[in-house]
């Protein structure tokens, strides 16, 4: 059976600031679970709104935790990691503009940050 774990689980191990949950998320990590994007998504979101990482530091991370565990799509938010590091854009917009680059989908958008990237 796969396990998938939650981005609490992610956190925790991440932020080692509970010796207690910190055991426990690592057992969960060592049986190299499956994180979903919508997971990653989130732990991104708390690492830099909460806990003011920054953006090299949340890419570099989770690169590293990536030969820990299943990223699902793992080529496709590696690529979104390396466009949130090189580009103000937020996490979503970097996801939509991986998928371009890598799946060669046409993105269609109101946003103007976003359209000027993806017209390069």
């Amino acid at each position: 059976m796969k396990t998938i774990c939650d981005a609490n689980i992610v956190l925790r191990y991440l932020m080692h600031d509970d010796d207690e949950l910190y055991n426990k998320a690592e057992k969960i990590i060592r049986k190299s679970p499956h994180v979903s994007l919508l997971v990653l998504s989130e732990v991104v979101y708390v690492l830099s709104g909460t806990y003011h990482v920054s953006r090299a530091e949340i890419v570099d991370t989770l690169i590293a935790l990536s030969n820990e565990v299943v990223f699902e799509e793992n080529e496709l938010f590696i690529k979104t990691l390396e466009n949130y590091k090189s580009i103000k854009l937020d996490l979503v917009d970097c996801y939509l503009l991986a998928r371009k680059q890598i799946l060669n989908e046409e993105v269609e958008t109101f946003d103007k940050k976003l359209e000027k990237v993806l017209r390069k």
